[in-house]
Parts: structure tokens; C-alpha cells; sequence
């Protein structure tokens, strides 16, 4: 399955949700946080999960070896004010999510 990617400057990248979906509001929010000039030694990937009841988590499926990019990453997801999910919404919602360094914009 593919990754929505975000360039160092928050930029979205590959494959995003298609727009006005509630996938593509839940990807903004996490991009809207994410800025580095740290170029890793490869992209760090998670699965962000939303519940129905809007409780969150991620799974990180590669770091980038790279602790100040880590932390760039950690601190999106962190500050990410993650939208409710529609009302009616009983399952999950998943989206896969690779950030990227400066080198890959």
C-alpha cells in the first residue's frame, strides 16, 4: 500500500488522500506541524490510526536513524489537532504516511 508522503516543509507529496475527504483533513493536520533542515539516512514511515470515538495512535513502521528528524516527526504527530471522525464513522481510520528530508522535496 502506498505512503502520503510530507517534504521537510510540510508539503504534501506521492500519493495524498483526495481532497474535501476526511483522510485529507486528518493528513493536513499532521503536515501542518512538520518542518526540518535535518536530511535523515531514510524516510520515517507510521500508520496513524483514528477511532471512531477520535482517540489516535501510530505505528511506527521505520524511523529514519536520524534522532533530530525523529523528533521533527514526533513532535507533527504530537501537535497534530486531529479532526473528529464524521458522524456514522464505525471503523477506523488508517492512513499511511512516510516524511521526508530536504533532499527528497
Amino acid at each position: 500500500e502506498a505512503f502520503s508522503g510530507v517534504g521537510a516543509s510540510g508539503q504534501a507529496t506521492g500519493q495524498v488522500p483526495g481532497p474535501a475527504t476526511y483522510e485529507s483533513r486528518v493528513f493536513g493536520a499532521i503536515r501542518r506541524h512538520f518542518r526540518t533542515s535535518i536530511t535523515p539516512s531514510q524516510s520515517y514511515r507510521i500508520v496513524f490510526t483514528v477511532n471512531p470515538d477520535g482517540s489516535v495512535a501510530w505505528e511506527v513502521i521505520r524511523t529514519s536513524g536520524t534522532a533530530a528528524f525523529d523528533r521533527a516527526v514526533e513532535h507533527a504527530l504530537a501537535m497534530a489537532n486531529v479532526p473528529p471522525p464524521p458522524p456514522g464513522r464505525t471503523t477506523p481510520t488508517e492512513i499511511r504516511i512516510e516524511f521526508l528530508g530536504p533532499n527528497s522535496d
